[in-house]
């Protein structure tokens, strides 16, 4: 039997956000927050994020994921959103929702603080994020004639904001997500690629795509860690 997928809504702002969320048909035992990775690597993790949304629900666990303000199909303005703005967004999506457990991914460890057992893979400082997607837009400006230094474009960042991988960046999100560190804490398990879980790093490819092995992996160790 298909597992289902459906958009729902929450609300922040007074405005109408999106989550995805799965509907188990057997009953649901635990109810897991996926916080997906940020900017461009948010779409090369999506697709095999959802599978393992659909994996999960066979075993009794409801998932649901939510689009942070700015992102996907929000109305909201992404250059007017803080660091702030998305932590609230993603308490936002909790409500009516009985949470149990949160799943991380990369920068989604920025905004994961949410007094939950929380699960974590790869994650990584806002500083490492802004820099490797500064490094590509240096390399695309070079190959446009513009002689740019990563120095001089983050200057330029902190001070009037930055388009990165199609994501207008505000001067305010640039420097809050260069100073932003993920919060550590006992109740947090925290997991990387190759180590623990089977599978390729898909925030590295240049596309987005699908890994089987590596959604197969993450929805086992969850379940582990669920003690399912």
């Amino acid at each position: 039997m298909s597992v289902r997928l459906l958009y729902n809504s929450y609300i922040y702002a007074g405005n109408e956000e999106c989550i995805i969320s799965s509907y188990p048909a057997d009953g649901i035992d635990f109810h897991i927050l996926i916080i997906a990775p940020l900017f461009a690597e948010m779409n090369k993790m999506r697709r095999t994020l959802t599978e393992v949304m659909r994996s999960l629900s066979e075993h009794k666990v409801q998932c649901s994921m939510p689009d942070l303000p700015g992102c996907h199909e929000s109305l909201s303005p992404l250059n007017q959103q803080s660091l702030e703005d998305w932590k609230a967004a993603v308490k936002a999506s909790m409500d009516k929702r009985e949470i149990s457990h949160i799943a991380s991914f990369r920068g989604g460890a920025l905004i994961d603080d949410l007094g939950l057992p929380t699960w974590r893979l790869n994650r990584v400082n806002g500083a490492k994020l802004i820099k490797t997607m500064m490094r590509s837009k240096v390399i695309s400006l070079r190959e446009a004639g513009q002689n740019i230094t990563l120095e001089k474009l983050h200057d330029q960042a902190q001070h009037d904001g930055i388009e990165l991988a199609g994501y207008e960046i505000s001067a305010q999100l640039f420097n809050q997500l260069n100073a932003a560190m993920p919060h550590i804490d006992d109740n947090i398990s925290e997991l990387t690629v190759n180590q623990d879980i089977d599978g390729s790093p898909l925030w590295l490819r240049s596309e987005p795509e699908y890994d089987k092995i590596l959604g197969q992996s993450i929805s086992q160790s969850l379940l582990k860690w669920c003690h399912i």
